[in-house]
């Protein structure tokens, strides 16, 4: 999907941005076989790392592209059916602490009511909305998705939240107050718009990555 695939290296870009690192030159903080990205794009079964290290604090953050969960994955798994985000940014801090979020890319937009119900109060002719199953996908996520720090131990929570990335449209006033924006800080379940030469909602997926790898903590 070529709009999965641009999320993507624009979620490379972003990270990369936040953390100070210049991709166009040689790095040793920025870890890729850029040789596997096609057979990741041609193998579906396949997936693509890039790991980046955070020079003001020691952590490290990875960017992984098609991460299957199911119960033969180690660390990370499901114990129900298998499970398959688009893209998965994981921060795993200096102490051992591990922080995950996930994001689906999905190419579309709720056209009109026919799409599901619609929030009271929304109007999409002012910003456009993500499908509400698209939504719902990252709650399933959350809730299938467990962390176990060695074989023998108890399984514990491991996603801390999850996003849509879509093709939304609207100013971005308006997709701040949008109810799939707004439940990012109640739930951090919601929706990103990000569209090519749409710098400025974009802006706001690079405040919540900045968010994320620099004041998270839990």
């Amino acid at each position: 999907d070529c709009y999965e695939i641009w999320c993507f290296l624009v979620m490379k870009r972003l990270i990369a941005k936040v953390l100070g690192l210049d991709l166009q030159k040689p790095n040793n903080h920025v870890r890729e076989d850029k040789s596997k990205m096609l057979n990741t794009i041609v193998k579906s079964e396949m997936t693509h790392v890039i790991e980046f290290d955070n020079v003001k604090n020691g952590d490290k953050v990875c960017l992984e592209y098609q991460h299957t969960y199911n119960r033969r994955t180690k660390e990370f798994s499901t114990t129900t059916t298998e499970q398959r985000p688009d893209i998965v940014v994981t921060i795993k801090k200096k102490d051992g602490f591990v922080l995950t979020y996930l994001y689906d890319a999905k190419y579309r937009v709720q056209d009109d009511a026919r799409d599901g119900d619609l929030d009271e109060g929304v109007s999409i002719d002012v910003a456009d909305y993500p499908l509400p199953d698209a939504i719902n996908q990252m709650h399933r996520y959350r809730d299938a998705i467990y962390y176990r720090d060695y074989v023998e131990a108890p399984l514990k929570k491991e996603v801390i939240g999850g996003y849509i990335l879509f093709p939304g449209d609207g100013e971005p006033a308006d997709v701040e107050v949008s109810k799939f924006y707004q439940t990012i800080k109640e739930v951090n379940i919601g929706a990103f718009p990000l569209r090519p030469n749409d710098n400025e909602n974009r802006k706001l997926l690079e405040g919540f990555i900045r968010e994320l790898i620099e004041t998270k903590a839990k």
